[in-house]
């Protein structure tokens, strides 16, 4: 059976309410301490218990990523929807249907988790699971919980031409003789499919071949070793799954298989037997955080890197110190080739800046004037002293007087 729950937190204010969503983990929290009073552990009943969060104050908390912003909630009310999933197999006289397993679910799930809000066990047991601020403890002990069912469905079961898995027989196969075990008649959409092909893919894909009793034709050709410790494509029997797609998983040559599963590892070609491919990214700079912490063009830069040049990698020195290392002296070490001394100008194609102890504009040099110094990240640079002069000292006559 299936049936949504809303839950709705009131605190005293439209902060509290954006603070609760901005703690770690929130929401999974909260949907854990639900399920665990929702579906205990029951000796006379096989539980098969699924919460899924479908909105939280009308938006999809998956693809709304403002929605921990504090700016988002502006109310004071959390409103979380969840959608509840339960199965189980009754073992006693008294569930003689689904209608009657379904209604007793109903009703014992409902009257715990009132019982848990009334008597503070929900909240206590959420700041447990949460340890999160004493504020935030606060805003829960301050705050009304509330929680409603609604849309009760109890689907009616019709199995007699549908294919299930049938694990009692000792073989790998899929059924539609009517026999399906007795929790497989709680939710016949769950386990059932309208085909053998469906229920084997469904249930035995691992042994796909066994299950529909029918031969896969084998196509020859490259596919994606997942086991091995080196990445690299292999030849020979695939997996009956991959057997079963070859379009999407086999390839005519190593070069396009590597491409396709190992892009981030620029020696799956050679691992698979292939001919390497030259590298065209050797030559261009990239930031190497894990050695020397300064912008390089050595060609070893990482396969993730090398994959995506275009988001990673640079034609110049300069381009890449300014996107990675533009603070303070960590830009003049990274423009600064090892040995070398230390630039005495801003490699930068706007190099005039305010000096404004002594409010003129100067440039980002080392040396006589104009010369003031290599600029900071702070400083904001022009490419002429007389657009500098023009857009911050346009009232003083000598702004230029350092020339």
């Amino acid at each position: 059976m299936s049936f949504d729950g809303i839950f709705t937190i009131t605190t005293n204010t439209a902060a509290d309410a954006a603070q609760l969503l901005l703690v770690a983990d929130f929401l999974n929290k909260l949907k854990a301490r639900i399920q665990s009073i929702i579906c205990p552990a029951n000796s006379n009943s096989i539980w098969e218990c699924e919460i899924k969060t479908i909105k939280v104050n009308g938006s999809d908390p998956q693809k709304n990523r403002l929605l921990r912003s504090r700016r988002s909630v502006e109310l004071t009310q959390l409103v979380i929807e969840f959608e509840i999933k339960i199965q189980a197999i009754c073992a006693d006289s008294a569930c003689t249907d689904a209608e009657t397993v379904g209604n007793i679910l109903y009703t014992s799930a409902n009257g715990d988790l009132q019982t848990a809000l009334q008597e503070g066990t929900f909240v206590s047991g959420l700041k447990a699971d949460l340890s999160a601020s004493s504020s935030v403890d606060d805003i829960l002990d301050a705050a009304g919980l509330t929680w409603k069912f609604d849309k009760l469905e109890i689907p009616l079961l019709k199995l007699s031409k549908l294919w299930y898995p049938d694990w009692n027989s000792g073989e790998i196969r899929c059924s539609n003789d009517g026999k399906a075990p007795n929790f497989m008649t709680i939710d016949g959409g769950w386990w059932h499919g309208s085909s053998k092909e469906d229920c084997c893919t469904k249930y035995f894909v691992w042994a796909y071949t066994e299950c529909s009793g029918e031969s896969i034709e084998y196509l020859p050709g490259y596919y994606p070793a997942w086991g091995d410790i080196e990445p690299r494509c292999d030849t020979g029997e695939p997996p009956d799954y991959m057997r079963r797609n070859p379009k999407g998983w086999i390839h005519d040559t190593p070069e396009e298989c590597c491409r396709n599963y190992f892009g981030w590892a620029p020696t799956c070609v050679a691992n698979s037997g292939g001919t390497a491919v030259v590298d065209l990214t050797a030559s261009l700079y990239y930031a190497d955080w894990s050695q020397t912490n300064t912008c390089v063009n050595d060609g070893k830069a990482p396969g993730y890197v090398k994959s995506s040049p275009k988001i990673w990698m640079y034609e110049t020195l300069v381009e890449c110190c300014k996107t990675n290392y533009f603070w303070g002296e960590h830009y003049a070490k990274c423009t600064t080739p090892a040995g070398v001394s230390a630039p005495v100008s801003s490699p930068t194609e706007k190099s005039w800046y305010v000096d404004w102890n002594n409010l003129i504009c100067v440039r980002s040099c080392e040396g006589p004037k104009p010369c003031g110094g290599v600029h900071k990240v702070w400083n904001i640079l022009h490419p002429t002293q007389s657009i500098c002069c023009e857009e911050h000292l346009w009232w003083k006559k000598d702004c230029n007087h350092s020339v």
